[in-house]
């Protein structure tokens, strides 16, 4: 066992957890405003930015939803968690990117629901499938988690200030401006590229061992599990009938105890 490899693993799970905290604190704080000027509404003077705000994060909670259902699914059955998570990062990335880009609100919608095909879940099963950590040990590492998360939703604001003195505003092309209310979002489709990039070169986690086990011999994962566990249960089958044998023979030498004591002592026989 490599714990070196498994501290490394673990901080790109720790490293995806920061860019949704980030994420988290520049989206939802400029979204309005971004809303507000980046779109020609029918109705200038009552603009429906507010259902539209609702629909932006409505999408992103829908697109969260669905991974849940399929991620696990799929982390379960098919894939690794490495390829989900480098999906996740892709996303992420495309998401974002779609959310600075879009001309229209209705992409803003697709952008955060891509955004969403994310998986806190797939992170916590991570650590909970690590064999070499106790209760206290997984425990801690999923309090780190959620420490990331919320410790690294006050850079939102850092963020904000940077792009203030930089003074982040410009044209892309006509009718479409690039300002501190959605540049945020190529700042974090950054950040989520250097997760994919490290995910991909150093997640290798211990028990990952297996996986790659089973690509080598062409076969799933699901096959080795199952010879793992054929094997397992040979042991323990081995384990009980050794164990049998052992009680039968303490038996048998217990009767010849009370064979002995009967044979010496008369009176008993008597009786």
């Amino acid at each position: 066992y490599n714990q070196s490899k498994w501290n490394i693993a673990f901080y790109c799970i720790l490293l995806r957890c920061i860019c949704d905290g980030i994420e988290y604190s520049i989206i939802i704080p400029s979204l309005k405003n971004y809303l507000d000027t980046a779109f020609t509404w029918e109705d200038p003077e009552n603009p429906p930015t507010i259902k539209w705000n609702s629909y932006v994060l409505a999408s992103y909670q829908l697109g969260s939803i669905f991974s849940l259902v399929v991620f696990g699914y799929l982390r379960d059955k098919h894939y690794t968690g490495k390829s989900l998570m480098l999906f996740c990062c892709a996303c992420s990335i495309t998401g974002n990117l779609i959310y600075f880009l879009a001309p229209i609100p209705q992409l803003l919608c697709l952008g955060r629901f891509i955004c969403g095909l994310t998986v806190l879940g797939l992170h916590l099963a991570e650590i909970g499938k690590h064999s070499h950590l106790d209760t206290t040990g997984k425990t801690m590492h999923i309090t780190w988690v959620f420490v990331s998360l919320n410790m690294c939703q006050i850079l939102g604001p850092v963020t904000f200030l940077a792009m203030d003195l930089l003074k982040i505003d410009f044209e892309l092309w006509e009718g479409k401006q690039a300002n501190q209310y959605n540049f945020g979002a190529v700042v974090t489709a950054v950040l989520y590229t250097i997760s994919f990039v490290l995910t991909l070169v150093f997640y290798q986690p211990e028990y990952f061992i297996r996986e790659d086990f089973a690509r080598k011999r062409g076969c799933k994962l699901s096959e080795v599990m199952d010879e793992d566990n054929d094997d397992s249960m040979s042991h323990h089958d081995h384990h009980d009938h050794s164990e049998s044998e052992s009680v039968q023979n303490q038996k048998i030498a217990n009767s010849y105890t009370e064979i002995n004591q009967i044979a010496n002592n008369p009176v008993q026989i008597a009786h």
